[in-house]
């Protein structure tokens, strides 16, 4: 059988080699004297970014949409937290602080360490909460508001004494909570003093009060139907919220114990504290006033 060697015409592979024709038999075309193992190699030398440009576009496409949303958050964040660092009140803690959305599940609360009978778990879990409530601030600050002629200075003289409010709140919530187990923590508390502390206690659900006025939450509650109960039950809200981690680290850099013994010592008067006292007593530097004890005999009716 008579065969024929074709002229051999190369031809420039992809990656500029050259291929050249086979022995074929007569009649048939250029593309039939290329074997399979040379389709093979023109297959394989095809460019990388070829082979897979539509799974590196998508690729890219999905960067290029996470970097210009993280870009966007972290501006939006910026641009949030500059505004509410210009509309607030001046406080040295306003440099740590970051907000949050909090969701608030609409239960009862009642398996958190801060509520229920006294036990050590309760105290430790509201000792972390107040340790941390009195701090040194600077001599600036205190001229900020005026004051740096009554200040109270620390003795060292590395500042003044100070409190940030959210711990006001926090030891009147203390404060109530204490007077409802008040046969434990006062157990021997005559007429007098337990006046006071009834005193005391009204004085903390008015600052409460108003503090709730004044933070205005406008989170909003919602209701659904409970197949089990014929009264519409709460839905989890959310709150906008502080990063409490940061702000409590930043107070206990700054902390300092007011109420040691001997620490400070007033112009005129010597020691504010010569005994000691615990050492969340509470920014309750008064006494407060005591309106009339109620008549016993009903105005002898």
């Amino acid at each position: 059988m008579a065969s024929t060697l074709e002229k051999s015409k190369p031809i420039r592979g992809p990656s500029g080699d050259d291929y050249s024709w086979r022995k074929s038999s007569e009649g048939s075309t250029d593309q039939d004297g290329l074997l399979p193992q040379d389709f093979a190699q023109l297959k394989q030398r095809k460019p990388f970014w070829k082979k897979h440009a539509r799974a590196i576009c998508g690729h890219l496409v999905l960067f290029l949409f996470y970097l210009s949303t993280m870009a966007f958050l972290a501006a939006w964040n910026s641009n949030l937290r500059t505004k509410l660092q210009r509309t607030s009140l001046y406080s040295p803690a306003n440099e740590v602080l970051e907000w949050n959305v909090a969701p608030w599940p609409s239960g009862d609360g009642l398996t958190e360490p801060y509520v229920g009978y006294p036990r050590p778990e309760l105290e430790r879990a509201w000792d972390g909460l107040l340790k941390n409530m009195n701090i040194r601030i600077s001599k600036e600050d205190v001229q900020h508001f005026g004051r740096e002629e009554t200040a109270v200075a620390i003795p060292d003289g590395s500042g003044y004494i100070g409190t940030l409010n959210v711990f006001h709140e926090i030891h009147c919530i203390r404060w109530l909570h204490k007077h409802m187990y008040q046969e434990f923590y006062w157990p021997d508390l005559d007429d007098v003093q337990r006046e006071k502390n009834r005193v005391h206690s009204e004085h903390c659900l008015s600052t409460l009060r108003k503090f709730a006025l004044c933070h205005g939450d406008v989170g909003l509650i919602t209701y659904s139907w409970n197949p089990n109960h014929e009264k519409p039950s709460a839905n989890t809200t959310a709150h906008q919220c502080v990063d409490w981690d940061k702000l409590a680290r930043w107070t206990e850099e700054r902390s300092v114990n007011m109420f040691k013994p001997g620490w400070l010592v007033h112009p005129t008067l010597g020691p504010a504290y010569p005994d000691g006292e615990p050492l969340h007593g509470g920014p309750h530097d008064e006494e407060h006033t005591l309106p009339p004890m109620p008549s016993s005999d009903h105005d002898g009716h």
